[in-house]
């Protein structure tokens, strides 16, 4: 902040703030405020608008599954609260060799898995969910 003496005559001894440069400063830092706020914004928003085709596209790839030796179950977790946790659970289920497809419901409380039943038990399943810290209360198969 400069100060100023606008009566020279006078000698004026009290000081007066420049308040045009001032007033430049506050907008300097709102226009600063606003762009990190739109970063913030696109960095949290577009974390999958930056995939090129190819990916999108191997994202989709159709896989053969052999579905003669594969049983759903349902496993009851404890401690999901949110929609992140959901994908935390299903992500677990999904990482096990021998899963075929495994949906997690905090509101119900329940992750449906289907598995095959020759790669893998609900014992494993129920492990990689406790691994993330969830408690599972029962299984149903």
């Amino acid at each position: 902040m400069r100060l100023v003496n606008h009566n020279p005559v006078t000698k004026n001894r009290f000081p007066v703030v420049n308040t045009q440069k001032s007033t430049s400063k506050r907008k300097n830092m709102k226009n600063i405020i606003r762009i990190l706020l739109l970063a913030g914004v696109l960095m949290a928003c577009g974390s999958n608008t930056n995939k090129t085709e190819t990916e999108k596209s191997d994202s989709t790839a159709v896989t053969a599954i052999d579905t003669t030796n594969t049983t759903q179950a349902i496993i009851n977790v404890k401690g999901m609260t949110c929609t992140g946790c959901e994908k935390t659970v299903t992500d677990a289920l999904k990482s096990v060799d021998g899963v075929v497809d495994a949906a997690a419901s905090f509101k119900d409380g329940i992750a449906k898995v289907r598995y095959n039943k020759q790669k893998v038990d609900l014992a494993t399943l129920a492990k990689a969910i406790e691994k993330k810290g969830y408690q599972v209360t029962g299984t149903q198969e």
